[in-house]
């Protein structure tokens, strides 16, 4: 994590607290910094998908028996979906699972997975609720019961006492002074947290709500595709389309029928296929490795 992304500062003070040693670079570059990382020694690989994914890459590239992080005892981190298939991928190619957890900056590390939780959880979830942290999953100010999707709000001692400009504290804490952190989310009846898609991420096209996760998910499973990223694009007709945006693995090549043909074998209902795809050598990204869906839109639907 940037040492200025609230995960940074988590992991500086962390360090600190209990003597471990922090391996950092200037700048992280996917063509060094992974070997680098392994040959110093490196056991606990942060820092999110597009991070895990370079691993992955970089490793697939090596010669059979090859190990690009011989020490690497777990993929930690969070701060962007995950496909559901990557954990059993980094454990067939590094034999560590991943151990993801679900924060942003105002309440960072709400849920973590554990070490000892089973495979299938850390695969599809982001973890219990760590210790003092409060989840309640409400949906048009109804409290939702377990497993029904809804905005996630938190409340605990790592949620922010508000902001610096206290008139956006109204917006942003709820009457009974629970955060909103406008992440969609179920709880399932074990208390594991699933992050299902943010709300200004759910695409409303005529009157129905498509989740853009949910076809990521879908597409990030497809052979060929290497990023992915869906976004809602305006639509006089229908309000929104959606636009999935896609970066081919190399020798791949994805073409609008391919994903269509691929979606429907996958059950995706026919309302949520997207209506344009485009290809691109990569999806923007912040310091931290989250896609930056507001430029896609403003590049491909003319607005922010």
């Amino acid at each position: 994590f940037p040492i200025t992304h609230v995960g940074g500062l988590i992991w500086l003070f962390n360090a600190m607290q209990t003597g471990v040693e922090l391996l950092m670079v200037e700048t992280f570059d996917a063509s060094t910094t992974p070997a680098w990382l392994g040959a110093n020694g490196c056991t606990c690989a942060g820092a999110g998908t597009v991070f895990w994914l370079t691993y992955l890459n970089t490793q697939r590239q090596l010669p059979p028996g090859e190990r690009l992080l011989p020490d690497v005892r777990i993929f930690n981190g969070g701060g962007a979906p995950k496909p559901k298939t990557l954990h059993a991928e980094m454990m067939d190619a590094f034999g560590a699972p991943l151990i993801g957890g679900w924060g942003l900056t105002e309440a960072p590390i709400n849920t973590m997975v554990h070490v000892d939780d089973p495979d299938h959880k850390k695969a599809t979830t982001d973890g219990r609720p760590c210790p003092g942290v409060q989840i309640r999953v409400v949906m048009d100010d109804r409290e939702c019961a377990s497993g029904e999707e809804g905005e996630l709000r938190v409340k605990g001692r790592q949620v922010c006492q508000g902001y610096l400009d206290p008139a956006l504290d109204a917006e942003a804490f709820d009457e009974d002074g629970w955060f909103r952190t406008g992440d969609l989310g179920i709880v399932d009846a074990d208390g594991f947290v699933s992050i299902t898609g943010r709300l200004k991420d759910i695409i409303i096209r005529k009157g129905e709500n498509i989740s853009a996760k949910e076809i990521e998910d879908i597409l990030f499973s497809h052979p060929a595709v290497a990023d992915v990223a869906v976004v809602g694009l305006p639509d006089s007709a229908s309000g929104e389309i959606a636009c999935a945006i896609v970066v081919n693995k190399d020798g791949a090549g994805l073409t609008f029928d391919d994903m269509v043909t691929f979606l429907k074998d996958a059950e995706l209902s026919r309302h949520k296929i997207p209506e344009r795809l485009e290809i691109v050598d990569a999806l923007p990204r912040n310091p931290s490795g989250k896609v930056l869906k507001k430029d896609l839109r403003a590049t491909y639907g003319g607005q922010a």
